[in-house]
């Protein structure tokens, strides 16, 4: 298989949960991938698979050619201590079977208990399954990390590059 280049930051669509384009910041040192969200909880469903409810933050680097209709426009309460230009749309609740539920080590080194899910990324032409957990990164540059699993026997980084793939189209996601 012939490996894809790409930058240290790209553009994914996330067509399984109706987000179709969002900044990623690749990290080779991070194992998993990690995708920004809120109003997470885990959704009581009796003998079926355990899973999760959340929303999808979007920033303004997110979403350069406007906020797609499937995502709502975001107005911070004012007494919310979120900067205004920090988060622009918001996408409806979406469900999602857990994987597995890991400890994970954050960027400050403190271990997080995180819900995993599997869902498919698109980067350009190319499509694939992987795993990503859901946790609050409000206080990261990007809504989003691609990590080493799902990289890994697919993907090389120039880190001199960014953005070497053209922002997803809305019309990618169903």
């Amino acid at each position: 298989m012939e490996k894809i280049i790409i930058g240290w930051q790209e553009y994914v669509s996330l067509p399984e949960l109706s987000i179709p384009s969002i900044a990623v910041k690749v990290d080779t040192g991070a194992k998993t991938s990690a995708l920004h969200v809120q109003d997470l909880e885990p959704v009581a469903k009796k003998d079926s698979q355990p899973k999760v409810r959340f929303r999808v933050c979007l920033r303004p680097h997110d979403t350069p050619n406007g906020i797609p209709r499937q995502i709502q426009q975001f107005c911070p309460d004012p007494a919310s201590e979120l900067p205004a230009n920090d988060i622009v749309a918001i996408s409806p609740a979406i469900e999602c079977p857990v994987v597995d539920y890991r400890s994970v080590t954050s960027s400050n080194g403190t271990p997080e208990d995180r819900y995993v899910i599997e869902t498919v990324i698109m980067l350009g032409p190319h499509r694939w399954q992987t795993e990503i957990t859901l946790a609050d990164r409000h206080s990261m540059g990007f809504g989003m990390l691609l990590g080493r699993r799902a990289m890994e026997s697919r993907i090389v980084v120039d880190p001199s590059q960014s953005y070497l793939y053209a922002q997803p189209s809305p019309v990618t996601v169903p």
